[in-house]
């Protein structure tokens, strides 16, 4: 089918078909499916539409914000939980290299240090010194309470995957994530995976943590690669630190770590659920490529008061309804490609 929307978009990223042509890490002629995917495709079948079957990204990803926070302070930590046989970068050092890195991608994007946007360069180094607060803080914290000094890191930055049968799959599905760390607790043997969460507090996030659903699904790749070994996982460490500098205003704690397991029916339950999105999921692909109906049809927006933030197709997702010349922004501002390359970069680091 043929119309104003379909003729403005790029043709569809086939991300899961042929992949060895594009890396050589991630399994090729699958259907690789993370958590981040099945969380848009449920949240907003238009982000969904647009970031994973047609691969569009940002060609600057926005270096300020709750994310580049979060992302900036996870790359940190990152150099802190590694295995023992391995060098360790204190979190304050790591997080300066990381703030000079983006800084300089920023910089080259617009030409030169001048050129950058008084405002995005003040939002960037207003950004810049919470992490540094949170970083800081944390260190102090980690001195303070001892949180460490009862676990040892098995692996760092761990990518993983599993066979996930689904109905109505035409290339084998695999589940997949990448684990911020493995541990094991000293005191008892149990083994975890950390995940690093910066918050803006610990109430809302601890309220619904046992069904959140990327440590459902992390738990759920582990159960099911792990069933049968000695190395199996017996949930997730949650990690938090709180987005605040610490002043004299400020309320502690500004650090939290809640245990979060699941127990077998958890997992059943949750297979049975995943297995039913992934299923809806596969039908609007097919159907798309098809071109069976039109993508609003298929593909329909969800608009909530998060998109402002969660969102990087905020200004282009109003383009495709009032008739306004959607290709032109979208070939100005975005590029496409694998929607999973992030998981082949940081395995090439590996």
């Amino acid at each position: 089918m043929t119309n104003e929307i379909t003729g403005a978009t790029p043709p569809s990223f086939v991300h899961y078909d042929d992949r060895a042509q594009v890396t050589a890490t991630l399994t090729a002629s699958a259907r690789l499916v993370s958590n981040s995917e099945v969380q848009t495709f449920l949240r907003c079948r238009r982000k969904w539409w647009l970031a994973w079957y047609l691969g569009l990204r940002p060609k600057l990803e926005s270096p300020t914000g709750v994310r580049a926070i979060g992302d900036r302070v996870h790359r940190a930590l990152a150099k802190w939980y590694v295995t023992e046989d391995s060098e360790r970068t204190d979190s304050r050092d790591a997080l300066e290299e990381e703030i000079i890195t983006d800084w300089h991608l920023l910089v080259d994007h617009y030409g030169g240090t001048s050129e950058v946007p008084p405002g995005v360069a003040t939002d960037f180094h207003k950004d810049a010194d919470l992490e540094r607060a949170m970083i800081s803080g944390y260190v102090q914290w980690l001195e303070e309470t001892g949180a460490d000094a009862n676990i040892r890191t098995l692996a760092s930055e761990r990518y993983i995957q599993v066979r996930f049968p689904v109905t109505g799959e035409t290339l084998p599905v695999y589940l997949i994530g990448k684990l911020d760390a493995r541990v094991q607790r000293v005191s008892d043997d149990v083994k975890l995976f950390i995940d690093h969460k910066t918050v803006g507090d610990f109430i809302r996030k601890t309220r619904t943590l046992h069904m959140d659903p990327q440590m459902l699904h992390y738990h759920l790749i582990e159960f099911l690669s792990l069933e049968d070994s000695d190395e199996r996982c017996d949930g997730a460490l949650y990690n938090m630190l709180r987005r605040v500098k610490r002043t004299a205003k400020a309320n502690p704690p500004f650090y939290q770590r809640t245990e979060v397991r699941h127990n077998y029916h958890e997992l059943q339950s949750y297979t049975l659920k995943l297995q039913g999105i992934i299923s809806d999921m596969l039908i609007t692909e097919q159907a798309l490529t098809a071109s069976m109906a039109h993508p609003s049809t298929l593909a329909y927006p969800h608009p909530t008061g998060d998109c402002s933030w969660d969102c990087d197709f905020i200004n282009v997702c109003p383009l495709f309804d009032d008739g306004s010349r959607v290709g032109d922004m979208i070939r100005e501002y975005f590029a496409q490609g694998d929607p999973l390359s992030y998981y082949h970069r940081d395995m090439t680091k590996e």
